[in-house]
């Protein structure tokens, strides 16, 4: 299983790198963001592990990069987050695993006109 978490986080570091990301790796671009990624129909619950055990749901997001299309994200407030489904935690309130939430970026707010 380490191996497994270590695969993750490499490939969340490939995916980075391929990312337009801007203001020292901490922003996407809004338009790449919407160039790249795609809300689905499909919901997904997840937690922040270690950051309260609370649990979220929200749309799957997919992207459209060759090599992480298998991926699935998801967007909470301007956060772009990758799920890991390798990694699971315990949901206190219902005793279900449910994997956790890797950042990527924020997406850049569109700059006024």
């Amino acid at each position: 299983m380490e191996d497994e978490k270590i695969d993750m986080t490499e490939r969340i570091s490939d995916l980075m790198r391929a990312l337009p990301l801007v203001a020292y790796g901490a922003l996407i671009p809004k338009q790449a963001y919407e160039d790249h990624f795609r809300r689905t129909r499909t919901d997904i619950t997840f937690t922040f592990a270690g950051h309260g055990g609370e649990s979220k749901t929200s749309k799957i997001i997919r992207t459209d990069l060759p090599g992480f299309e298998d991926l699935k994200f998801v967007k909470v407030g301007r956060a772009l987050y990758c799920i890991d489904e390798e990694d699971t935690v315990n949901d206190p309130e219902t005793g279900e695993k449910v994997p956790t939430a890797k950042w990527i970026a924020d997406v850049q707010r569109q700059k006024k006109q």
